[in-house]
């Protein structure tokens, strides 16, 4: 299992492309509601293949991404 396998497994709407060219699913819901830029970066991004967007963050490593995208699918304790 890779690093960004580990995430959640339902169908993602959004692809996140890393530094190193990494591309990771995410859902727009999530990203959204955990931040007011990523909610803009994601009106404004263009549409991928399948009608989902297209996220580039060039300065984050795949590995700051995961890590970022596990803290907020994080169930709240």
């Amino acid at each position: 299992m890779t690093k960004h396998n580990a995430l959640p497994p339902s169908p993602a709407d959004v692809r996140v492309i890393t530094s190193d060219g990494c591309s990771i699913g995410a859902h727009s819901s999530v990203l959204a509601s955990a931040s007011p830029v990523l909610e803009r970066m994601i009106e404004r991004a263009p549409r991928g293949r399948n009608a989902g967007c297209v996220i580039r963050i060039p300065g984050a490593s795949t590995d700051a991404v995961v890590v970022f995208l596990r803290f907020l699918y994080a169930p709240v304790r």
